[in-house]
């Protein structure tokens, strides 16, 4: 007897929608390479750290916007207020930490860690 995992029935759990003024944005589904890139650029971010130069700072949180909602035109990028920017931020890297929370609980004392 054989065993068969489809990949093509593997989803994300959650599928997360950006609404600005009306229209609906889908947040993609990351890759392992989108995962390596995205991790480059916010360890990037670390790197420059508070004396970095604004302007460089927000132009990577553009692009990080824009790689999670790559539909999302630049014009429309470029329009969001600094607080939208931020709570976009926050919304999209809510699904990136819950795995981190999973594993977490996972390791609390008195949990089983066998599966």
């Amino acid at each position: 007897m054989s065993k068969i995992l489809n990949l093509d029935e593997v989803s994300s759990k959650e599928e997360r929608v950006l609404k600005i003024k009306g229209v609906e944005y889908e947040m993609s589904t990351m890759s392992v390479q989108d995962f390596i890139d995205m991790s480059r650029k916010e360890e990037r971010l670390v790197e420059l750290g508070e004396d970095a130069p604004i302007s460089e700072q927000f132009v990577l949180y553009m692009d990080i916007v824009g790689s999670f909602f790559p539909t999302i035109p630049e014009d429309v990028l470029k329009s969001f207020t600094l607080e939208q920017l931020m709570a976009i931020l926050d919304f999209a890297r809510e699904i990136e930490s819950g795995a981190d929370e999973v594993e977490a609980e996972q390791k609390k004392p008195g949990k089983s860690n066998k599966k």
